[in-house]
């Protein structure tokens, strides 16, 4: 008898072994792989920098004169993380820059736009990815100024560290979702390459009498690219 009981008893295990429902989960991974969708400022995308009136008998005969600071701030919000690049180009020529040539964009007369003003200098601060300190990297190897002196042309983005680069694939460009940056034209007197008005003796070489007053404008156009 004892031998038949446990015999029933095994048998019961190898039973309820056999026929038990046995736990399972499902394990699903979703994700989209698209294009971002960006906008620059809430949409408005003209960066304006007035400098309103100046009078002519403040513009110096033989030298520079020197345009104040003046700062705006520019913020990119996309729907995906991405990374970030852009060149700026000018609309016109600044052929009478001194030491920071391919960084100065033109000045010009604004019923003439062959007649050469001034220029200026766009220069970033405050670069930022997601709220958290970011830096520019550049491309272009001759070019070795500050890294936040915006070069005419030249690809530019938001990187994990500053950057001189002599090809756009040696960019440690970092991702995220929002990108800003404040940029500044102008600087001060002691500096007036940083954004200036040609002097009366060189504005009267273009051709430019100042003593009736001048309009005079300047255009930089920025492209942006997602990567490189």
């Amino acid at each position: 008898m004892k031998k038949k009981f446990l015999y029933l008893a095994l048998l019961t295990i190898v039973s309820s072994s056999s026929f038990a429902a046995i736990p399972s989960a499902k394990l699903q991974i979703n994700g989209d792989i698209k294009p971002p969708t960006c906008a620059i400022n809430g949409g408005n995308q003209e960066i304006l920098f007035d400098y309103g009136n100046i009078s002519p008998s403040i513009i110096p005969e033989n030298a520079k004169y020197a345009l104040g600071s003046q700062r705006r701030d520019i913020k990119i919000i996309c729907d995906v993380d991405t990374f970030l690049t852009f060149t700026v180009s000018d609309l016109f020529t600044a052929n009478k820059a001194g030491t920071w040539k391919s960084g100065t964009f033109g000045l010009v007369n604004a019923k003439n736009n062959q007649q050469e003003v001034g220029g200026f200098l766009i220069r970033a601060y405050n670069i930022e990815i997601d709220g958290k300190k970011a830096f520019f990297g550049r491309v272009k190897e001759q070019e070795k100024w500050k890294s936040n002196i915006i070069v005419k042309d030249a690809i530019m983005g938001w990187t994990n560290a500053t950057q001189f680069v002599i090809h756009k694939d040696y960019l440690d460009l970092a991702s995220g979702k929002v990108f800003s940056t404040t940029l500044e034209t102008g600087g001060t007197e002691s500096n007036p390459d940083y954004g200036y008005i040609l002097s009366k003796q060189e504005l009267a070489k273009e051709d430019i009498d100042i003593s009736e007053g001048l309009d005079y404008i300047g255009q930089a156009t920025i492209t942006f690219n997602f990567g490189v």
